[in-house]
């Protein structure tokens, strides 16, 4: 009988190491070409994603259970060696299935941002999906160290108290950082921008963000830079958005003309240059105001619609160059500063 149960133990212990090569090989195999068959569908990418976690889980329930056989016989039942392996075997499940539940949770939010987020009017789903799959992840896992815990017959509720005690000291100690993931939170809910909108701060830097974390918000500058704001800070700040409430932007462009310069003219060379641009809105249509009489010129300006904030730059810079060669071709001429300096001598 005890040669019996050996024999089934190492059977035990043989069929998980074949059905963990079998898992890393086949399985996952499969799994991946049906993944490139079926992109973006859900059963597909669990497969494909948990294979090799779920090979290593049934590697160690094979032993598991082999040990199990083991302590049958009569000469093993308190052998230390065996309840040893047997804990080690046991935090290494533990850890296993929270990996697995892991990949299935991750696996699972990336299906619904590339499936399910971007058909969605808003984009509130995909802001908060990171966030959630983060603290998923740590859910998981302290659930699982409260199970091994648990298991060794250590006090979890003395656990607990004590890590609720060293929580709030953490958290005095590190209150700009609660205070950067409160405002990030804060932010995601409310949203004053959302991510892909293009803000300026107070000390007139812009860009676009790319990412709005636990701890700061991600800003991709002109200069293809990324600027790292905490969130506490960017919360508290004054942002203008220029992406919301929509992609239109409105263009005021600022120039002098020699005084003796016929208005009436020059304004409509403004408007017939804005309105002629294909990228300028016809609605609302181009306008010129004649501002006011300066030191050295006449001064007016051109109010035009772009439909997307980020042509901005280009457009203004076509319409400029437009302005300069029609201002040359007519005569108009565009002072700089000057000074009339009469000198008297006495007699």
């Amino acid at each position: 009988m005890p040669h019996l149960q050996l024999w089934i133990a190492l059977g035990l212990a043989c069929g998980a190491m074949l059905a963990w090569a079998l898992l890393q090989t086949v399985w996952l195999r499969i799994a991946r070409a049906i993944q490139k068959r079926r992109p973006g569908q859900l059963v597909p990418e669990v497969l494909a994603n948990t294979a090799s976690t779920l090979a290593f889980i049934v590697l160690l329930g094979g032993f598991c259970w082999a040990l199990w056989a083991l302590q049958q016989i009569e000469d093993y039942k308190e052998s230390g060696w065996l309840n040893m392996a047997q804990n080690v075997l046991f935090v290494g499940l533990v850890i296993g299935l929270s990996l697995l539940a892991g990949q299935f949770l991750g696996a699972l939010f990336e299906w619904y941002r590339v499936t399910i987020a971007q058909r969605t009017k808003t984009t509130l789903d995909d802001e908060f999906i990171p966030l959630f799959s983060k603290l998923s992840k740590i859910a998981i896992f302290f659930v699982g160290a409260m199970i091994v815990l648990n298991e060794f017959k250590i006090n979890i509720m003395g656990f607990v108290a004590t890590a609720g005690i060293a929580s709030l000291a953490v958290a005095l100690a590190a209150k700009d950082t609660v205070a950067n993931m409160i405002s990030g939170f804060l932010i995601l809910v409310d949203r004053p921008f959302r991510v892909n909108d293009r803000i300026e701060l107070p000390d007139g830097k812009i860009g676009d963000v790319q990412e709005i974390g636990l701890r700061c918000t991600k800003i991709l500058t002109f200069d293809n830079t990324i600027l790292v704001v905490p969130n506490s800070d960017i919360s508290a700040a004054r942002v203008i958005n220029h992406g919301y409430p929509s992609a239109k932007v409105k263009m005021r462009l600022r120039m002098g003309v020699a005084y003796g310069s016929d208005m009436a003219k020059v304004k409509g060379i403004l408007v017939d240059i804005a309105t002629k641009n294909p990228r300028v809105m016809d609605e609302p249509a181009p306008v010129a105001y004649f501002m006011s009489f300066g030191d050295s010129a006449l001064e007016v300006m051109l109010i035009a619609w772009v439909a997307d904030y980020r042509q901005k730059f280009s457009i203004t810079d076509e319409i400029n160059l437009a302005i300069q060669k029609r201002f040359a071709q007519e005569a108009i001429a565009i002072p700089f500063p000057q000074r009339d300096v009469h000198l008297y001598q006495k007699t």
